[in-house]
C-alpha cells in the first residue's frame, strides 16, 4: 500500500528560528566530502563494497540491503550516518526477493482525484500537471493536464508500474513550487477507473521548513521529502539518511521530524522519529541519488532499504524509503492478483 508522507505544521512563532545545534547554515554544510578523489564512488545505483544495490529499473528482484559493516566510497557519509542505537520498527524483509507484479495488471487505467496541498489538504486550482511512465522526469512527459478550479483532475495512467508525476502553478502566482512524487505506482482497477491524488507542494510551506531550523533554501537546489517505513507499512525509527550520489552529497543537510511532526535540530532529532519516520533534506544539489536509509543493528550499520529519486533545482521531490527495497518502488497488492481471472 502506498503512503503519502503528509505532515502538519502547528500554528507557530517562527520570528525566532529553531536552535539548529550542530547543523550548518545554507551557505556552509560543514563538514562537505572531499571530492577530489571519485573515480570509486560508484554509481548510484550500484555502489562499491556496500553489498549489491540492484539496478533503479529492476523491482523484480533486489539485493540485500542488509549488508552491514563496511560503508564503501560513500562521500561524506560520516557527515550523515552516525548512529549509534537500535532501530525501532519492522525490518524482518530486509534481503527479500520480492514478487514482480502480474503483467495482465500492468494495463492503462482511468485515474481522478485531486491534486492537493501536501500541508492543508486542499484542493490547488489550476494546477498542472504530468507525467512520465518511465519513472524518469528527465525525459519528455508523456502526458499532462491542467486540474479544474476545485483542483479536480482525471487521466489515463498505466497501472502497477512506477511512474513519476508532477504539479506546478505559474511562478507568478507564487503559490506552489514544482513538486515530483516519485517512483509512484497506482493499484490496478477492477473497471479500469481507480481514485488517486497528486500532491503540491506551496510556496509558503518551502519557506516554513527550512525558517523553522534556521536554515535559507538555495532555490538553484532542491528538497527531498519523506518517511522510512518499515516492513508492514509503519514508521521507522532510528534511522538516517544518506544522499547517495557519484559525486558526494555537496551541500545537502538532512533533518528528521519530532514526535509532533515538526523539523528538529540535529541534536534534537538524530534520526527518524518512530512515530512519523519523517525526514527531509535541504539545498539537495540537482541530480540523481539513492536516498539510503542506514540504521544500527546492534553491532554494526546496516542499510535498511533506498530509494532512487531525481532532484530539480527550485522543487521538492517527495519519495519514500522502504526498509528491504532498493528503489523506492512497492507495488499495490491488487498488483500481484490475476487481473485477467477476477469476476
Amino acid at each position: 500500500m502506498r503512503i503519502l508522507p503528509l505532515f502538519f505544521f502547528v500554528a507557530c512563532d517562527t520570528s525566532e528560528p529553531v536552535d539548529t545545534g550542530d547543523s550548518p547554515d545554507s551557505g556552509d554544510t560543514g563538514e562537505t566530502a572531499e571530492t577530489g578523489d571519485t573515480d570509486e564512488t560508484g554509481e548510484t545505483g550500484e555502489t562499491d563494497d556496500t553489498g549489491e544495490t540492484g539496478e533503479t529499473g529492476d523491482t523484480g528482484e533486489t539485493g540485500d540491503t542488509g549488508d552491514t559493516g563496511d560503508t564503501g566510497e560513500r562521500l561524506g557519509f560520516d557527515r550523515f550516518v552516525d548512529v549509534t542505537t537500535a532501530w525501532s520498527g519492522d525490518a524482518s524483509c530486509v534481503g527479500t526477493v520480492w514478487e514482480a507484479p502480474e503483467t495482465v495488471c500492468q494495463v492503462d487505467e482511468s485515474v481522478s482525484g485531486a491534486v492537493l496541498d501536501f500541508q492543508t489538504l486542499d484542493g490547488v486550482a489550476e494546477a498542472s500537471w504530468e507525467a512520465w511512465f518511465g519513472n524518469d522526469a528527465t525525459a519528455a512527459a508523456d502526458t499532462s493536464g491542467t486540474a479544474d478550479s476545485s483542483g479536480n483532475f482525471s487521466g489515463t495512467f498505466p497501472a502497477c508500474e512506477p511512474i513519476t508525476v508532477a504539479t506546478s502553478t505559474p511562478p507568478a502566482w507564487e503559490e506552489s513550487v514544482p513538486t515530483y512524487e516519485v517512483n509512484r505506482v497506482f493499484e490496478w482497477g477492477k473497471l479500469g477507473a481507480i481514485q488517486g491524488d497528486l500532491s503540491s507542494f506551496s510556496v509558503a510551506t518551502s519557506k516554513l521548513v527550512p525558517g523553522l531550523l534556521g536554515v535559507s533554501w538555495d532555490e538553484t537546489t532542491g528538497i527531498v521529502t519523506g518517511a522510512v517505513l518499515g516492513c508492514d507499512g509503519e514508521a521507522m525509527g532510528g534511522a538516517q539518511l544518506y544522499p547517495n550520489a557519484p559525486s558526494g552529497p555537496g551541500t545537502t543537510d538532512v533533518f528528521y521530524f519530532s514526535a509532533n511532526t515538526l523539523p528538529a535540530s540535529h541534536s534534537a532529532q538524530p534520526s527518524t522519529n518512530g512515530s512519523n519516520g519523517l525526514f527531509v533534506g535541504l539545498n539537495v544539489p540537482p541530480g540523481h541519488y539513492a536516498m539510503e536509509a542506514w540504521g544500527w543493528d546492534g553491532a554494526a550499520l546496516s542499510m535498511l532499504g533506498s530509494s532512487e529519486v531525481e532532484v530539480f533545482a527550485g522543487s521538492v521531490t517527495i519519495a519514500n524509503v522502504y526498509v528491504g527495497h532498493e528503489d523506492g518502488i512497492v507495488y499495490p497488492d491488487s498488483c500481484f492478483m490475476p487481473c485477467d481471472e477476477i469476476d
